[in-house]
């Protein structure tokens, strides 16, 4: 929805700016989701959650303007269509991947945690390695 709020400034702003302008504010964003906690006042925490979207915003809206802009007319559909897919891709890629990265860190460091915190004799969740081959 962002998109077409940040289609206008697009037009009057180079592509390049918009589009690090917007990596740098979803990064920024995400920097400072690190350092929430329970006690993390509630304006800083509007700050960390809201700014990925306008930042996305400003670069899905012009990442398209370039890809079109990069054919010869009758391929336009071709290059949007091209940039949608890609970007559908990226997007069920990212979290699947950094699930799975959290997922065996997590499985690495739960029985440390434990111990710690004085539950030594429970058992962590069984790992994949220790269920055996599946049917």
């Amino acid at each position: 929805m962002l998109g077409a709020v940040f289609g206008d400034p697009a037009h009057r702003v180079s592509p390049g700016v918009m589009i690090v302008g917007g990596l740098f504010v979803v990064t920024a964003s995400l920097l400072l989701m690190t350092s929430l906690d329970a006690d993390t006042p509630l304006r800083r925490c509007h700050l960390a959650i809201g700014g990925p979207g306008p930042g996305t915003g400003c670069v899905i809206t012009p990442m398209t303007a370039v890809a079109v802009a990069s054919v010869p007319p009758r391929q336009a559909g071709m290059a949007a269509a091209g940039n949608n897919g890609f970007r559908q891709v990226r997007s069920a890629l990212g979290p699947a991947v950094l699930g799975a990265l959290l997922t065996v860190r997590a499985l690495d460091a739960f029985p440390g945690h434990l111990a710690a915190a004085g539950l030594a004799g429970a058992s962590a969740p069984a790992s994949p390695k220790q269920l055996g081959p599946t049917a």
